[in-house]
C-alpha cells in the first residue's frame, strides 16, 4: 500500500475522533489557557445559565486540558494551579513501502510481509530490501501475478518461500535463494519465466508443484540436503535439460518430471529409494537413465512413452517392476544389471530390453587416453576394457566406491601406462590385467587376500609390493613378466602356485618373509635365477643351497645403491649391451597353458595349410578334365 493510501486514513481517523460540535458557551473568557485543535460551534446549551458575575476564591487543580480550544468565555477570580496538558496516546503508522520508477523497496522496519500484498502489482518491476533486513519470509501469494517483475534478491534472512509467491511472474527470469531457505512450498514458482536457478545446501524440501511449468528453465542442480522432490515438482518445465540429483535425496515424487521433452541428462544417486508413478512420463529424449542400487521398485509407468530410452543401468542386486513401467517406450536398447534378475542370463530380453551384466560403457569417460571412473560405480565387470588401446592411464574419482577389478578387465590394454586401484578395492581378477606390457608400476590394495591365475600374465611391471593382505599367489599370476626384476613376498603368503613367476627372465631378486611356505616345484621355471633371501629357512635348505634355481640366503636383503641395475646371479650370463635387441624369450614350459596354445595353434595352421593343398589340387585337376574336354 503507498504512502499516500496510509495519509488519507490517517486524515480520516483525525476527523472521526478528533472532532467537537454542538457545543455553545456564551459571556466566558479564559485567560492563559490554551486549547487547540477542537472545533466549537454555536450549538445551543440548553437548561444552563453562564452570568458575567464574578467567580472569586475558586480555585482549579488538577484539570487537564487537552487538545481544547474554548473561546468568548471570561473567568474572573479563578485561580488554576498547574493543570497539566499533555499529548493524546497515538497509534503506530504501518510500515511503508515505496515504489519508484519500478522499484520497491522493503525497509528495514518492515519485518513481515503480508500474504497478497503484492499479488498482481503490474507497477514492480525490481524488488529491493535495504539491509539489515528483518523479513524471515516470503509469504504465500506475496507476488502472484506480477508479470513485469524481473529481478528480486531475497535477504538471507528468510527461511520459506510460501505457497504461490512467484507464480505467474513470467518475466523473473534469475533468481538467488539465499543459503537460509529450508523450504520451498508449493506452486512457489508455478508458471514463471526462470532460466536458471540456485538452490542452496540449506535447503530440505521442494514441494509439490513448485516449478511446475517453468518453461524456461533448462539446467537445476538439486543438492543433498533435499530429502523430497514433490509430486509435480517439475512437470511441463518443457526446455528442462539436465538435472544433477545430489546424494541425500531420498524420494522422486510422482509425476516430479512428467513431459519434461526435452530432458537429456540426469542421475539418481543410491540414496533415492523411492521413485513415484509416472515420475518420468514422456520424457522423450531421455536417451539413458542409471538407478541407484537402492532403488528395488519401479512403479505404473515411471519411465511410460520415454521413446529414446536406449540404455538402463540397474545398480540393485533385485527390483521390482510394474508390468507399465516402460509402456510406449523404446523397447529395443541394452539392460545392464550389477546382478542379473532370477531367470534372467544375458542376451535375454526383460521388459522389451536385452539383459547384459556389467555397467554400461557410457559411464565411463576417455579424454587423452586417460580413462576416468566415476564414483557412482562398484565393480568393473568383466572383459569391461579389454583389448583398448586408447587407454593409457586410469583414473578413480574420489571417494571411489569400487570393490572389484573383474575377469580380463584390462586384458591386452598394450598402451595402459598406469593405474592407482583404490583402498576399497578387494578383489582383482583372473587375468585382470594381462598382456599390459607398458604398465611399469601398480599398487595392489591392502584389501586383497588373492593374485588370481594370470592377473599379471605378461606385463611390463619392473617392481611390485605384495601387501601383508594377500595369502595366496595363483597359476601363472606373474609368468612372464619380463621387466620384473625385484619381488618381496610378505609373511602372509602361505601358497605360491605353479608358474607363478616362470620366464621372469630379469628377476634376480627374491625376498620372502613367510615363516612357512607352500611352494610348486616350477614357480620359477625358466625365470633367471638368482637370490632368494628368508627370514627363516626353510626345513632342509641352509644358506648358499639351490631353491628351485636360486640361491638361498638368510636375512634381508642388501640395499642397492641408487640407479644401480640389480646384480647378476653367479653364473649369469653377462647382460646384453646397451640398445642391444632383447633377447627372445625361453620356450613356454611343457603341460603351461600358453604351450597348449601354441600347440593348438601349430596343428589348425597346419591342417589349414593341407585343406588349402587339397582344394588348389582339385581345381587343377577339374581346370585340365575341362581343358581337355574342350580340346576333344
Amino acid at each position: 500500500m503507498s504512502k499516500l493510501n496510509y495519509s488519507l486514513i490517517e486524515k480520516k481517523n483525525i476527523e472521526k475522533f478528533d472532532t467537537t460540535t454542538d457545543v455553545t458557551t456564551t459571556g466566558v473568557t479564559t485567560t492563559g489557557v490554551t486549547t487547540t485543535g477542537v472545533t466549537t460551534t454555536a450549538a445551543p446549551t440548553t437548561g444552563v445559565t453562564t452570568t458575567a458575575a464574578p467567580t472569586t476564591g475558586v480555585t482549579t487543580t488538577g484539570v487537564t486540558t487537552t487538545g481544547v480550544t474554548t473561546a468568548g468565555v471570561t473567568t474572573t477570580g479563578v485561580t488554576t494551579n498547574a493543570a497539566p496538558t499533555t499529548a493524546a496516546p497515538t497509534t503506530a503508522a504501518p510500515p511503508t513501502f515505496t515504489i519508484n520508477n519500478g522499484v520497491l523497496t522493503i525497509p528495514t522496519s518492515v519485518t513481515e510481509i503480508g500474504e497478497r500484498q503484492f499479488q498482481y502489482r503490474n507497477d514492480i518491476i525490481s524488488v529491493v530490501f535495504e539491509s539489515p533486513s528483518n523479513i524471515t519470509s516470503i509469504p504465500n501469494y506475496a507476488f502472484l501475478g506480477c508479470k513485469y517483475l524481473e529481478n528480486i534478491n531475497i535477504p538471507n534472512s528468510v527461511t520459506s518461500i510460501g505457497e504461490y509467491a512467484f507464480s505467474d511472474a513470467w518475466r523473473l527470469d534469475n533468481l538467488n535463494i539465499p543459503n537460509s531457505v529450508t523450504e520451498i512450498k508449493a506452486f512457489a514458482f508455478w508458471k514463471n519465466g526462470i532460466e536458471t536457478i540456485n538452490l542452496p545446501d540449506s535447503l530440505t524440501t521442494i514441494g509439490e508443484h513448485a516449478f511446475q511449468y517453468s518453461q524456461a528453465l533448462e539446467t537445476i542442480n538439486i543438492p543433498g540436503s533435499v530429502t523430497t522432490i514433490g509430486a509435480n515438482a517439475f512437470r511441463v518445465c518443457y526446455h528442462l535439460k539436465t538435472v544433477n540429483i545430489g546424494e541425500g535425496v531420498t524420494t522422486i515424487g510422482s509425476e516430479a518430471f512428467w513431459n519434461c521433452w526435452r530432458l537429456t541428462t540426469i542421475n539418481i544417486p543410491d540414496s533415492v529409494t523411492t521413485i513415484g508413478e509416472s515420475a518420468f512420463f514422456n520424457c522423450n529424449d531421455l536417451p539413458k537413465i542409471t538407478l541407484g542400487k537402492n532403488v528395488n521398485t519401479l512403479l505404473d509407468k515411471t519411465f511410460a512413452y520415454c521413446r529414446n530410452l536406449a540404455e538402463i543401468y540397474i545398480k540393485s542386486p533385485s527390483i521390482n517392476v510394474a508390468s507399465n513401467t516402460f509402456e510406449g517406450a523404446l523397447q529395443a536398447g541394452i539392460v545392464y544389471f550389477t546382478q542379473l534378475p532370477e531367470g534372467i542370463k544375458e542376451g535375454d530380453k526383460w521388459y522389451g530390453y536385452i539383459a547384459k551384466l556389467g555397467p554400461p560403457p557410457s559411464i565411463f569417460t576417455i579424454n587423452n587416453g586417460v580413462l576416468t571412473i566415476p564414483t557412482s560405480v562398484t565393480e568393473i565387470a568383466d572383459r569391461q576394457f579389454q583389448f583398448r588401446r586408447d587407454i593409457t592411464s586410469v583414473v578413480f574419482e574420489s571417494p571411489s566406491s569400487v570393490t572389484t577389478i573383474g575377469n580380463f578387465a584390462f586384458y591386452y590394454c598394450i598402451n595402459l601406462t598406469s593405474i592407482n586401484l583404490p583402498d576399497g578395492v578387494t578383489t582383482i581378477g583372473e587375468a585382470a590385467f594381462a598382456c599390459t606390457w607398458n604398465l611399469s608400476n601398480l599398487n595392489i590394495p591392502n584389501g586383497i587376500t588373492e593374485i588370481k591365475a594370470y592377473t599379471f600374465y605378461q606385463n611390463g611391471l619392473n617392481t611390485i609390493n605384495i601387501p601383508e593382505s594377500v595369502t595366496t599367489i595363483g597359476y601363472s599370476a606373474f609368468d612372464y613378466s619380463l621387466i620384473l626384476t625385484t619381488i618381496n613376498i610378505p609373511a602372509s603368503v602361505t601358497t605360491i602356485g605353479e608358474y607363478a613367476f616362470a620366464r621372469c627372465s630379469r628377476l634376480t631378486t627374491i625376498y620372502i618373509k613367510s615363516l612357512s611356505i607352500n611352494v610348486a616345484p616350477n614357480i620359477f621355471q625358466y625365470a633367471r635365477g638368482g637370490v632368494v633371501y628368508f627370514i627363516q629357512l626353510p626345513e632342509g635348505i641352509k644358506e648358499d643351497d639351490n631353491w628351485y634355481g636360486y640361491i638361498a640366503k638368510l636375512g634381508a636383503p642388501p640395499a642397492a645403491p641408487p640407479g644401480a641395475p640389480p646384480a647378476a646371479p653367479p653364473g649369469a650370463p653377462p647382460a646384453a649391451p646397451p640398445g642391444a635387441p632383447p633377447a627372445a624369450p625361453p620356450a613356454p614350459p611343457p603341460g603351461s597353458p600358453s604351450n597348449d596354445n601354441m600347440k593348438l595353434k601349430l596343428g589348425l595352421g597346419i591342417s589349414l595349410g593341407l585343406l588349402g593343398l587339397i582344394i588348389l589340387i582339385v581345381i587343377l585337376v577339374y581346370f585340365f578334365a575341362y581343358k581337355k574336354l574342350i580340346i576333344n
